[in-house]
């Protein structure tokens, strides 16, 4: 019996519309006569999917469809664009899962290597822009009475933090499978970068997201006594970092860091080390309180239309949650919100279940898009910031969790 090699193979125009899209992941944002071209690349992405008979609709994706159709019914047939790219998105996330799962981990790599190298130019550029170029700080940043907050090329700081937060535990894959000058120095950027953003839910998120999969490894594979000095050592080198950081930045660039300022509070922007119960329920609870006073009122969704105006008109309070569960609820109402709950519950636990049983540890691509997926549910209580490349670095997680032997396969690629 012959084997069939084409069925472990992306067919080609897939493959490169694939890695153009990853090219551009550090630029998405970036517009050609009003027009992304990651936009473009990924409708195009959908167009030969469809040509190669590599569409793919599971049940578990007709669902989230017939969901997408739910929420544009009720949100009053209004918003057709929301409707058609949620349906594209999910489309082709489903359809690369069933694409990936059949490929070796060290094409995946491949594709994922562009996206780092994307991410690197991006931040190094951006960087470059803000320390050296004065006359361009404005393009890379958001400037205000209490400092400067960095973005990157992505519309605002927050959104760019979001950004950083997926992409950085790929970067510290790549360094730990290949320990180059290179792969040093993008982890380096990336977390100068993130610093720079002075997120507190990104900076909380990966390193509970990071202690919380690497405890597990640990202490499972007994090793954890081996780390428990190099941790100490990372731990204090980090509180350093935050204590020197703003000085050093202020004093040779003149960029004040507010948010990283350990010693005052600023008037104007919320400290990192200001964090207590008074403090989030003036930041966030009371947005989460008014969401659910609206769910509350509207058990069954609100749907594809701005959530805003709705909340205000029964809270009083003109203000989404920043809580994407609380959001997927007011979309999608109690049934399928419950649903979607249900589905990102599944894909955490049987990350999780992989490092507790061992079958995946830190050399593994499946190790670190664990704790993309734990470090994103942590930002999601306090968040709801979305990114098309979300979904397909996703679709690259669901792939490996489906593969049956990821560490062998591995050891055997190197």
């Amino acid at each position: 019996m012959q084997f069939n090699s084409n069925k472990h193979i992306v067919p080609k125009g897939i493959s490169v519309l694939l890695v153009l899209f990853f090219m551009c992941s550090g630029f998405s944002q970036f517009q050609i006569f009003g027009v992304k071209p990651s936009d473009i690349i990924i409708l195009a992405l959908f167009l030969i999917l469809l040509i190669n008979g590599k569409l793919r609709i599971p049940l578990l994706c007709f669902i989230f469809i017939v969901g997408f159709f739910y929420a544009w019914l009720i949100g009053g047939l209004s918003d057709i664009k929301s409707l058609v790219t949620s349906i594209i998105v999910f489309v082709i996330m489903f359809s690369l899962v069933d694409l990936l799962q059949k490929i070796k981990n060290k094409k995946i790599d491949v594709y994922l290597g562009y996206f780092n190298y994307s991410m690197f130019a991006s931040n190094l550029l951006a960087l470059l822009f803000l320390l050296f170029f004065p006359q361009y700080k404005e393009v890379v940043s958001d400037i205000s009475s209490g400092g400067i907050r960095f973005k990157g090329f992505f519309s605002q700081a927050n959104g760019y933090a979001f950004v950083l937060l997926l992409s950085f535990p790929i970067s510290v894959y790549f360094l730990n499978i290949r320990k180059s000058i290179f792969h040093f120095v993008n982890v380096c950027v990336f977390l100068i970068a993130i610093l720079l953003t002075q997120s507190r839910g990104v900076l909380f998120s990966l390193v509970l997201g990071f202690c919380f999969v690497y405890l597990i490894h640990l202490v499972k594979s007994k090793k954890i006594k081996k780390y428990l000095f190099p941790g100490l050592v990372f731990t204090l080198l980090t509180v350093l970092l935050f204590a020197f950081l703003p000085e050093f930045i202020q004093r040779n660039f003149g960029i004040n860091l507010a948010r990283l300022n350990i010693d005052k509070v600023s008037k104007h922007e919320r400290n990192l080390n200001n964090v207590s119960l008074d403090e989030l329920q003036g930041d966030r609870l009371y947005l989460i309180e008014s969401a659910l006073n609206t769910l509350a009122e509207y058990p069954f969704g609100l749907g594809f239309q701005p959530h805003h105006l709705k909340i205000g008109e029964v809270t009083g309070i003109y203000l989404v949650p920043h809580n994407y569960f609380l959001s997927i609820f007011l979309f999608y109402g109690l049934i399928f919100g419950l649903f979607w709950i249900a589905v990102i519950y599944v894909l955490l636990k049987n990350g999780l279940l992989k490092i507790y049983k061992l079958e995946t540890t830190p050399k593994d691509l499946l190790f670190y898009l664990t704790i993309m997926m734990v470090s994103l549910s942590l930002f999601y209580l306090t968040h709801s910031s979305d990114w098309s490349y979300m979904y397909i670095l996703i679709a690259f997680y669901i792939a490996l969790l489906n593969k049956k032997s990821i560490t062998n396969e591995n050891i055997n690629n190197r």
